[in-house]
């Protein structure tokens, strides 16, 4: 008679797997060694970058420490003003930071494994948690040291452009400062892990309040910079969530109305346990080996288009990851061929609403920091004067998905009756559409809140169409010529990292250049203003079609 083998237990079965896990990251690391050479010059240029880019940032940020404790932060270059509104403003960055944070870790990944980790090891009867545990305490590790340095920096900045130092020392505001950018900078790890394994139409419903609350926090920061003095909205906002707790530690004293932010710091560092607890044990048991694989092949393709230098590869990305289809809004076809190309970017329009409310925000921005009082000549009216510009850049950015998935795979445009240039400037007509229409309200409600006339409204509408074509200027900016990457020797070094910031910065640049003089007050009539932007616009429009003729004309 055969005997029957009893089955295992848990306890075996358990003791089994952590056996088996631990020969199979022994293998792992014994074939990784074999041949250190082949993974000796990704690691030597790792390294390199990480020391030239730590004594980039290092050595000016110690300095400035230094400094500040050795004779105190330098005086703010204008007045006060910025104090009471400097609360609204911290907290809407440190929510953008948070859900940046998100939206990143549901494209790449809340953690970074290997490929071929994921392929050979995750198939394998392993525990899991011994691959995905160890990355996730690097990456909290090192976004905290990240955001630690961060808060610091921003601390200082605060001190020496906007807000006055503190008399009675330095030591204690910097420590809570750096304090709270290591836990923000912790946060954005654990709350990452937490939306990997969380439902992605959860995180949906989240984004348009997210929106939302992110138009508040600004609004009332430009109400409290345009009417300065204590409200009592600043209070509900420094507690609203884990971004007011941590923007306390930079505001004053007199705006937070606490001497010391420790028990927003211990609400902040309590969250970030609880978070971090919660993914150390969830992340394991939840997240599928093809939800990993996707975020290693996402995380390859930003990788990619970091090192080939190409945005566009970037944006594409990130956009194409989150290509919903809930949204089947219909548009009646046009009936003449050119209407092609409108009609198409409408529908895309109305099909990605996200797309479009950001740049109703990025515009409204724009607007009310070209109303905002501000000195000129100081150092805080120089970054806003840039600031105008930069934004309606952005916001017209966002309306341009057509054109830049063409410019990243140009046989796309080979469906269009149009030539290559004119279908360049066709993109552009549903988005200046929009802008002109956004910025017009946006800029017609500025002027009736802060009592103008419309001067600046205008002067913002005309600077949306300039953006527009600045923007189609770096969509179809075309593949980086090899003699702008190869650059030549100067007493200064090599001029190729020069040459490649500017081709890759050539729109936005020129539309700085352009917008400077109407938004700084250097043109004082306003029909001066509005034909120096309307030629620059025409001058940025030739621009963007000769662009787009030479970067589709391949494929048509």
């Amino acid at each position: 008679m055969s005997s029957r083998i009893p089955e295992a237990g848990p306890k075996e079965r358990a003791s089994g797997r952590r056996r088996r896990t631990r020969t199979v990251l022994r293998t792992l690391r014994r074939r990784r060694t074999a041949r250190p050479s082949e993974r000796s010059g990704g690691i030597a240029y790792r390294v390199y970058l990480a020391v030239v880019g730590g004594s980039l940032i290092a050595v000016p940020l110690a300095t400035a420490v230094h400094q500040t404790l050795r004779s105190g932060a330098a005086p703010p270059e204008r007045a006060a003003d910025p104090v009471f509104a400097l609360p609204f403003f911290a907290a809407a960055a440190l929510l953008l930071v948070l859900w940046s944070a998100v939206y990143d870790a549901t494209v790449r990944g809340a953690v970074r494994i290997e490929p071929a980790v994921i392929d050979w090891v995750l198939t394998q009867p392993v525990d899991r948690s011994a691959v995905l545990r160890p990355a996730l305490w690097r990456t909290v590790a090192a976004r905290t040291a990240l955001g630690a340095v961060l808060g610091l920096a921003a601390i200082i900045g605060l001190w020496r452009f906007a807000v006055p130092a503190p008399v009675d020392g330095a030591v204690a505001p910097l420590a809570r400062a750096a304090l709270a950018g290591a836990l923000t900078g912790a946060l954005t790890a654990t709350s990452g892990a937490a939306a990997t394994v969380c439902r992605r139409r959860a995180l949906a419903a989240l984004r348009p309040f997210y929106y939302l609350v992110l138009l508040l926090f600004c609004g009332a920061g430009v109400q409290a910079w345009a009417s300065p003095g204590p409200t009592s909205a600043t209070g509900l906002v420094l507690w609203s969530g884990p971004w007011g707790w941590a923007s306390q530690a930079f505001s004053p004293p007199a705006v937070s109305g606490s001497a010391a932010p420790w028990p927003a710091l211990l609400l902040l560092a309590a969250l970030v346990a609880g978070t971090l607890v919660w993914s150390m044990r969830t992340l394991p048991r939840r997240a599928h080996r093809r939800q990993l694989k996707a975020h290693a092949a996402a995380a390859m393709g930003v990788r990619s288009g970091f090192w080939v230098v190409d945005p566009n590869l970037l944006h594409t990305t990130f956009a194409g990851s989150h290509v919903s289809s809930r949204y089947r809004i219909r548009l009646p076809p046009p009936r003449r061929t050119w209407l092609t190309v409108p009609w198409r970017d409408a529908l895309a329009a109305l099909r990605s609403p996200i797309a479009l409310l950001r740049a109703c925000l990025l515009s409204a921005a724009a607007v009310a920091v070209a109303h905002a009082p501000t000195d000129p000549v100081s150092t805080v009216g120089l970054v806003l004067t840039a600031a105008v510009p930069a934004l309606h850049y952005a916001a017209a950015s966002q309306l341009l998905g057509a054109a830049r998935a063409e410019a990243t795979d140009p046989r796309l445009a080979r469906y269009f009756p149009c030539t290559p240039g004119a279908l360049g400037l066709l993109h552009g007509l549903v988005p200046s559409a929009l802008l002109v229409a956004i910025t017009a309200l946006s800029g017609t409600a500025a002027a009736v809140a802060s009592d103008t006339d419309g001067h600046l409204a205008v002067r913002a509408v005309l600077l949306a169409l300039a953006a527009v074509a600045a923007a189609l200027v770096s969509v179809y900016r075309g593949t980086l010529p090899l003699y702008l990457a190869v650059g030549y020797d100067t007493p200064f070094g090599n001029s190729a990292p020069v040459q490649i910031l500017l081709w890759h910065a050539a729109g936005p640049a020129s539309l700085v250049a352009l917008a400077w003089p109407t938004v700084s007050g250097a043109l004082d009539e306003p029909w001066t203003a509005a034909l120096w932007l309307l030629a620059g616009t025409a001058a940025l429009a030739w621009w963007a079609r000769r662009r787009a003729r030479t970067a589709l004309d391949s494929a048509v």
